[in-house]
């Protein structure tokens, strides 16, 4: 996985970060020290921040579960502790604590190390449909009189994404034609109902990430 992870160290870090707090003063004045911290102190503090938060929600479920934490692979450790840094949303937040566990957890013997990074790439929304689906035997409906309904329309821009990692997969009525990639985000025939299933992978993701 490319590091993300921002080497404040770097002649181009400092001067992006010295322009920054130079517009910030002249935005709020000579305070800018007295008021709060710097670019640099603040990024720093909000990744390590979510991290500790992260890491407190682990704490508490191995503890309220009773699991005696076994070593996990370098290869999982590093992708959790850049992504879960840089995370912010609490629905997020809940599902990394419960994929880090499991990791963590040698009675579910999860040895797949690609998850982490298919989490950082998924939204609140491809969480909520994954979750969805998965309380519906796998299954996502899409029938025409539901095409332009509110819920449909907040679903079907996140339906791609989880097509392209491989969690879902686009699934055409029998004898109605092959749909194009267009159809995910243009008006399709009325005379057919489409749905998308959770793949093998995609089932064992949603379990890899579910306490």
């Amino acid at each position: 996985m490319v590091d993300i992870d921002i080497n404040f160290n770097s002649s181009t870090a400092d001067k992006a970060l010295d322009m920054a707090n130079s517009f910030l003063r002249k935005l709020v004045g000579p305070s800018l020290e007295e008021v709060g911290l710097t670019w640099s102190d603040n990024f720093k503090m909000r990744r390590i921040a979510n991290s500790i938060k992260n890491l407190a929600k682990v704490k508490k479920i191995l503890e309220g579960n009773n699991i005696d934490p076994k070593q996990v692979n370098l290869k999982v450790l590093i992708p959790y502790l850049e992504n879960v840094s840089l995370e912010e949303d609490e629905t997020l937040q809940e599902v990394w604590a419960n994929l880090f566990v499991n990791y963590l957890d040698a009675s579910k013997n999860l040895n797949e190390t690609v998850y982490p990074y298919i989490l950082s790439q998924l939204s609140t929304q491809n969480i909520k449909i994954i979750n969805a689906m998965a309380n519906n035997n796998g299954k996502f409906t899409m029938i025409p009189e539901q095409k332009f309904a509110e819920e449909f329309v907040k679903n079907i821009e996140a339906l791609p994404n989880l097509i392209r990692l491989g969690i879902i997969v686009l699934i055409p009525e029998p004898n109605s034609g092959l749909l194009t990639a267009g159809a995910l985000s243009r008006k399709v025939d009325q005379n057919y109902t489409t749905w998308y299933d959770l793949t093998s992978f995609g089932w064992n993701f949603f379990h890899a990430c579910t306490r």
